[in-house]
């Protein structure tokens, strides 16, 4: 949905179709945002917003993600996913690119959609498919949220000394697993938080 909607957005700043623009498609990735910033009238600015909010276009620069990150504080309205690139920039160079669409959907689906931010909604939701289609069940390093971020939920229930953490998707679902001293494995819902939601003895 949200390269559907890029592609709209940008028939509607062409206004000759029967003129093919011809470059090279790593200059016209790293310039399009540019270039349409630099149209005059609100269809440019919105084909913009569309182009950043885009998954193929994040998924497509996300080697560079410097240079993705510049361009999207250059376009009106992108503050809610520069804030969620800057935020994802650290895990995503210790855990790779692939992990993007999940870093993505986490950050900005429930943000977006109370903000009523339709762009960055559409990508949210189109990054979380992708995540979904891509299920992850293997264990990485823990990382679900940046230092200094606010505390999201409290884990409680190992009576010993937790000696490792790791997190893992479930149906999309975003779980932790950590054992102890005490002898247990525990899973906790991450959102949530409380109680564990299984307890593996040995």
């Amino acid at each position: 949905a949200s390269d559907k909607h890029a592609v709209e957005m940008l028939r509607r700043v062409v206004v000759d179709d029967a003129r093919r623009l011809c470059a090279p498609r790593d200059y016209a990735l790293r310039w399009i945002v540019t270039h349409l910033l630099g149209g005059t009238g609100r269809d440019f600015g919105d084909a913009a917003l569309s182009v950043v909010c885009s998954l193929s276009f994040i998924a497509e620069r996300a080697r560079e993600m410097d240079s993705l990150i510049a361009d999207v504080v250059l376009v009106p309205r992108a503050a809610l996913l520069r804030d969620a690139l800057v935020r994802s920039r650290t895990h995503l160079q210790a855990a790779g690119s692939a992990w993007l669409p999940e870093a993505l959907w986490q950050r900005l689906l429930g943000p977006a959609e109370a903000r009523g931010h339709d762009n960055v909604s559409r990508l949210a939701r189109d990054a979380r498919i992708k995540a979904h289609a891509e299920l992850v069940v293997s264990a990485r390093r823990a990382c679900l949220s940046p230092a200094g971020s606010p505390l999201l939920c409290v884990l409680e229930g190992h009576r010993g000394r937790v000696r490792g953490v790791a997190t893992f998707l479930v149906n999309g679902e975003v779980r932790v697993v950590s054992c102890s001293n005490d002898g247990t494995v525990r899973v906790w819902d991450a959102i949530k938080g409380g109680n564990a939601l299984l307890v593996l003895e040995g």
